[in-house]
């Protein structure tokens, strides 16, 4: 009867705590990861450390590492970048990673971003720069073979250094970057795109924005209201027509397209959060990390929230949609069904 008793009243005090389930796989990787992607069609999870200069790919029941791919180095100083970001490609073709990280310059401010590409035997395929910036942030990939970089550049006669940019590569011509320059909405501290890669959410220090995004690159973007409360973290859902921002008081939807459009935003949580990303495919759902590190999935149909893992400091959602990859501070790498 005790042990029934204790056993029961641990459940309860883990329910009310919101104590996540245990993950369907995980992995000790003993390092300091630093970033994960998953591959299309998820065959390849991608993990970056933030100690050693390294791409590493496992199989999605991360049985064993597939392999071990070291960047290549610059031959004119034998430097490496590390993997302070790193992006997956969502086509069903050839699988694609990217990963790079800054480069400050000895001789000014600005400095270089330097980006490799590899494919799924792990060969670098491409390498890429981004010269003359003072920042390198998120990587995306687009559809048609192009990769995405925020990055922040210089701009002369300004006030700030930090204005926000998007640098586009066509990996399938070899040609860019094409800069996307924003120069009036200043420094952009995160990016989102949707599926089709036609619309571009911007996460800027008055707030975030949105652009539509053509052949000629992307129109000039648009302020978006959130009440006068400053956000932390976007989000854009697959087909554009939902933005989900993190601010200081909990997860805000904002209807872009649709019957809601142009209404004050939808309070969805509470609490503080540092990074929010959609479901790419499946029922709609938002992979919302809170600041203590803690990561739920919301959905925005007002459906109870669930809590995934604690501790978080990376994650990656599956190209279905049915599991997240996370990475905690102490080097373990897991997979959760997210359904």
């Amino acid at each position: 009867m005790r042990r029934a008793a204790a056993t029961a009243a641990l459940a309860l005090v883990s329910y009310v705590a919101g104590c996540s389930p245990r993950p369907a796989r995980a992995l000790h990787l003993g390092d300091a990861p630093a970033a994960v992607a998953w591959g299309a069609a998820g065959a390849w999870i991608a993990v970056t450390d933030a100690r050693a200069p390294r791409l590493r790919l496992l199989s999605p029941d991360l049985r064993a590492h597939t392999l071990e791919a070291p960047w290549p180095a610059d031959p004119r100083d034998g430097s490496v970048p590390f993997g302070e970001s790193l992006a997956a490609s969502g086509d069903a073709g050839e699988p694609l990673f990217a990963a790079g990280g800054f480069f400050p310059s000895y001789l000014g401010d600005s400095g270089e971003g330097r980006i490799t590409v590899w494919n799924g035997d792990g060969r670098a395929v491409r390498e890429l720069r981004a010269p003359a910036i003072v920042a390198l942030g998120r990587l995306a990939f687009l559809p048609g073979r192009r990769l995405a970089a925020l990055v922040h550049v210089p701009i002369p006669g300004t006030d700030s250094d930090r204005h926000g940019a998007i640098y586009v590569w066509d990996l399938a011509s070899g040609t860019g970057p094409d800069p996307w320059v924003f120069p009036r909405v200043g420094a952009v501290r995160d990016v989102d795109f949707d599926a089709a890669g036609r619309r571009v959410a911007l996460l800027a220090a008055d707030g975030p924005y949105v652009a539509d995004v053509s052949s000629d690159g992307a129109a000039p973007p648009r302020a978006l209201p959130l009440g006068g409360r400053a956000a932390d973290a976007i989000a854009l859902s697959p087909d554009g027509s939902t933005l989900a921002a993190g601010r200081a008081d909990g997860v805000a939807l904002l209807a872009l397209a649709g019957p809601g459009a142009g209404s004050a935003p939808r309070r969805l949580a509470a609490g503080a959060f540092a990074a929010l990303r959609f479901a790419p495919a499946g029922a709609p759902r938002l992979a919302a990390l809170g600041s203590d590190g803690r990561l739920r999935v919301l959905a925005p149909d007002g459906g109870a929230a669930r809590t995934i893992a604690h501790g978080v400091r990376a994650f990656a959602w599956s190209p279905d949609g049915s599991a997240l990859a996370t990475l905690v501070g102490h080097g373990r790498l897991a997979v959760w069904g997210a359904r």
